[in-house]
């Protein structure tokens, strides 16, 4: 062995000599070159070393002597929400993927390296914010839920499909993180337009409407809604906050509730809603499983949008995002919630129909002739104080066509689709008594028609609510078949005059409610006590149908109980009704 090097690197064995040869370049030296045995030597210790990759993954140690030849025990312990994964040494080969092993040192210098791998993770369930938590979003062959994380606007994993009743899952993510959490619907065409979510908003009432007002003037009631205002606050609960906020102003007011009495009918120019306000609102909670139900506390991480709402544009393009909690060790479980914007009350089911609890009954008949504009009454036969109602009514409209529906502001008419939309709502509510027509429905007679026909039908979503916004079960409603060949000897011999007085006590005015069978020439006339005529007040020749006539105070001479009687007579038949009025101051 031999170097001309001045510094090298050697493993001296026993009994080696080593010699230093050296030359001066100085002419005077003697003895030039000169050897000497004397070297300056280094000797390097053994090293050895073991590492955690990433730090905060676990601990690692060592048992024994680091020499050559000798046994050491190698351990790794994974941290919380962290698993071991294996071993590796100074030049990344693989050693062992045994935690715990016996490794034998043969060199002078050795690093080991413990590879571990989070086991933190991220689950959550996407459900519509009911009662049920129904599942959500719904199985849709033209689109797609998707959700994705970002850490710092990248994105540290792919995009994850969220299925409906199927828990997501972001796994590994790291401990002490805070992510952004997205989520977008994807169609298959990409147009926002044609994405279940564009397409599918529903369950907004006149209820929501009435409920939306009192929001407005914090109404005490509220409290009946805790995801609204939680038992104890002052302050409304930000998501639905802004569920209330249909016209997208940042504020709750009369004109929300407006709005959503008329998008809850139809009205054109209010789907989508204004300022690109999406049909849905989204928000999440952590919670401690899956299995934890969060109704009827209100979500409160706000999902914020991004993009514009509009049909035409891509469905990628529009997309919700959140900031989640901080993410713990172990298993993180935060729900995500939607609702439809203006479904204060939480009552949509997405999966299933709206409930109808309101049924539709036939009673008497009404004979108008083919071509005859005539007035259908709805009558409501329990007594009730309302406070909203919305009725969804489909006609038949081969054989009327449907002009109008009186003493209503908010309603739309469909004569194509053979539809019926109707929303009123007040704070103050009104009381109904049985039998009081709740709704008139303006006609036209376009061909002939049976007396065992049911021309309406009530469709799912009619709902009728209290002042207390509570939902009135079991409310029914009548009204009168339409026959067009009915004979007044016969068929209409067995149907007494429907009549009826509302409000009934008064003090300012009334209404006198009447339905005749046929055209008729219509007298009322008022009574007192005694029975002395005082007033004629009606005397018209009439359609068939439902009419109502206003008396005041100015027709009656003074408080106390008085009485109407009603005359409806043509050619073939005479009919008569009498009731009693009730003035007071």
């Amino acid at each position: 062995f031999g170097s001309d090097y001045p510094n090298i690197a050697y493993v001296p064995s026993n009994g080696d000599i080593v010699q230093v040869v050296m030359t001066s370049s100085l002419s005077c030296v003697s003895g030039n070159p000169a050897a000497s045995n004397v070297v300056a030597m280094e000797v390097q210790e053994f090293t050895f070393s073991i590492v955690s990759s990433p730090p905060e993954g676990g601990i690692v140690s060592y048992e024994g002597e680091p020499i050559p030849g000798q046994t050491l025990i190698i351990s790794a312990v994974a941290n919380e929400g962290w698993d071991f994964l294996n071993w590796t040494d100074h030049n990344g080969n693989f050693i062992s993927d045994n935690a715990t092993f016996l490794y034998t040192f043969s060199q002078c210098s050795n690093e080991l390296t413990a590879y571990f791998i989070s086991s933190t993770l991220l689950t959550g369930r996407m459900a519509y914010f009911n009662e049920q938590e129904t599942a959500f979003p719904l199985s849709d062959a033209n689109s797609a839920f998707y959700a994705q994380l970002f850490e710092n606007e990248y994105t540290v994993s792919d995009p994850v499909l969220i299925e409906q009743g199927i828990p997501f899952t972001f796994n590994p993510i790291e401990t002490g993180k805070t992510y952004k959490l997205r989520i977008w619907e994807q169609t298959n065409d990409n147009m926002l337009g044609t994405s279940w979510t564009y397409n599918n908003w529903g369950g907004v009432s006149a209820l929501d409407a009435l409920v939306v007002s009192y929001m407005t003037v914090e109404n005490p009631d509220l409290t009946s809604f805790p995801w609204i205002l939680p038992e104890g606050e002052v302050s409304y609960t930000s998501f639905f906050s802004n569920i209330a906020d249909a016209n997208n102003s940042s504020s709750i007011s009369a004109l929300d509730a407006l709005f959503l009495m008329y998008r809850s009918v139809g009205y054109p120019g209010t789907s989508p809603f204004p300022g690109g306000r999406s049909n849905f609102q989204f928000a999440g909670k952590k919670l401690s499983s899956l299995e934890s139900m969060l109704y009827p506390t209100s979500p409160d991480v706000l999902f914020t949008h991004f993009g514009d709402y509009n049909a035409l544009y891509p469905s990628s393009s529009y997309y919700y995002e959140a900031t989640i909690p901080e993410i713990a060790a172990g298993t993180n479980v935060f729900n995500i919630y939607a609702v439809a914007t203006g479904d204060v009350n939480a009552t949509y089911v997405p999966s299933a129909p709206n409930k109808n609890g309101t049924a539709l009954s036939y009673e008497g008949i009404i004979g108008p002739k083919k071509g005859e504009e005539i007035m259908i009454p709805f009558r409501i036969e329990q007594s009730a104080t309302l406070g909203a109602i919305t009725l969804h009514l489909q006609f038949n409209n081969h054989l009327i066509e449907v002009l109008a529906v009186e003493d209503y502001e908010i309603y739309t008419i469909d004569q194509k689709e053979g539809t019926i939309h109707i929303a009123w709502m007040d704070q103050n509510g009104r009381i109904f008594a049985e039998d009081e027509p709740v709704a008139f429905i303006k006609a036209r007679v376009m061909d002939e028609i049976e007396n065992d026909v049911r021309l309406f039908e009530l469709l799912s979503g009619s709902e009728f609510a209290d002042n207390d916004a509570r939902v009135l079960q079991d409310i029914s409603l009548s009204t009168n078949y339409i026959d067009t060949q009915a004979n007044s000897t016969t068929d209409f011999q067995n149907n007494t005059l429907i009549h009826g007085v509302y409000p009934n006590p008064f003090s300012d005015k009334t209404t006198i409610h009447f339905t005749i069978q046929e055209s008729a020439r219509v007298y009322i006339k008022l009574y007192d006590t005694f029975g002395q005529e005082i007033e004629v007040i009606l005397d018209e020749k009439m359609q068939s149908g439902a009419h109502q006539i206003q008396i005041n105070n100015i027709h009656l001479k003074s408080t106390g109980t008085y009485f109407y009687r009603i005359i409806a007579e043509n050619q073939k038949i005479r009919r008569e009704a009498r009731g009693t009025l009730i003035m007071t101051r």
